[in-house]
């Protein structure tokens, strides 16, 4: 930029032009001292200076067009950071220059600034001695610490073992030690004989119920009963209606409009191409569905022109949205049908 005015001990390191930052094009200008951003739109510039001994943090990224990025955040109790996009054409990678701006940052960044506290070293104890918890070594350990138990390396837990004079122990010590295989043999026997019991149970309960004679009835003796009580088993049952259920469709999913800036929201059931965009802003679209497109200009002509690639009759419509409000709206239906839309921003 002609007529920026440099302190005596002040020199340029780096130029960059096209640097969208809040939606407007910029110049950075990057010297030994601070980062200048010029803005240039119409008649008006503007220019804003940051500090490099203000700068906490320089990370790059990637925004949602995949255009490179650099964020950087200045410490606590400074103005709030800024985010720079690198403008892209088509076929055009500007990946090369945001490093460039990165290293030569981090390069003229105060190192005071950016060097974190080095972790405090843990000393190992010395051998032999024990330090109470909130006690310095060779100082008094703190009487609201409870004593730390201390186990010797040849004591056995206590729990793993019986008592001496428990059931447990009087059997084991009891029973020689030969007769153990012998208890094994019976205890599988025994748990065997139970699952055989359990599957046999499962399969044919009947196997094991008791046989019980039943006498012959006698002529005369409570017939109507008997009679009454199989034609009531023979009378088919009541079948209970089926409820019929009833599906409610899901709600269709709400599109949430970008509170700030401009933007082209175009949809389309099938594919669509064309291009959206101010003067030196244009941007190709192909796409399907339901899209937003950012317009990187506060104010020009915004230009937009859709074409359907289908010979359906499906609608295509396109609407423009400043700051989350409506602006204006278009739409058709004639196989293959453009929609170009020529208004200011």
């Amino acid at each position: 930029m002609d007529g920026l005015s440099l302190a005596s001990d002040e020199s340029i390191i780096l130029t960059i032009q096209d640097i969208v930052i809040n939606g407007v094009r910029n110049e950075v200008i990057l010297t030994s001292i601070r980062l200048v951003l010029v803005e240039s739109e119409k008649d008006r510039v503007h220019h804003e200076d940051i500090r490099l001994d203000t700068i906490g943090s320089v990370v790059p990224g990637e925004n949602k067009f995949h255009e490179p990025t650099v964020t950087i955040t200045l410490f606590s109790g400074e103005a709030p950071g800024r985010e720079l996009v690198f403008f892209q054409k088509p076929g055009f990678m500007r990946i090369g220059e945001r490093d460039q701006l990165i290293v030569k940052l981090k390069g003229h960044i105060p190192l005071s600034k950016v060097q974190a506290e080095e972790p405090v070293s843990l000393l190992p104890s010395v051998q032999g001695t024990d330090t109470a918890p909130g006690a310095e070594a060779g100082g008094e350990p703190d009487a609201s610490q409870p004593p730390r138990p201390q186990r010797r390396e040849d004591e056995t837990p206590v729990s793993l073992y019986p008592p001496k004079d428990s059931p447990v122990a009087t059997i084991i010590e009891r029973v020689p030690f030969k007769a153990f295989p012998a208890l094994l043999v019976i205890f599988v026997a025994v748990v065997g004989g139970m699952i055989t019991y359990v599957a046999i149970m499962h399969e044919n309960p009947a196997a094991l119920t008791w046989h019980t004679t039943v006498s012959p009835a006698i002529p005369g003796a409570a017939a109507g009963p008997a009679l009454s009580s199989q034609t009531a088993s023979a009378a088919p049952e009541a079948t209970p209606e089926a409820t019929p259920q009833v599906t409610v469709p899901p709600p269709p999913p709400t599109i949430a409009i970008p509170p700030s800036g401009v933007w082209v929201r175009v949809q389309s059931p099938g594919t669509f191409i064309g291009s959206v965009g101010a003067k030196g802003f244009l941007r190709q679209v192909n796409a399907t569905g339901d899209r937003f497109y950012q317009i990187l200009a506060n104010d020009g002509i915004i230009d937009i022109s859709i074409e359907k690639q289908d010979a359906s009759g499906d609608p295509l419509t396109v609407g423009i949205y400043k700051n989350g409000a409506l602006v204006k709206q278009s739409n058709t239906s004639v196989p293959r049908g453009t929609i170009e839309l020529h208004i200011p921003a």
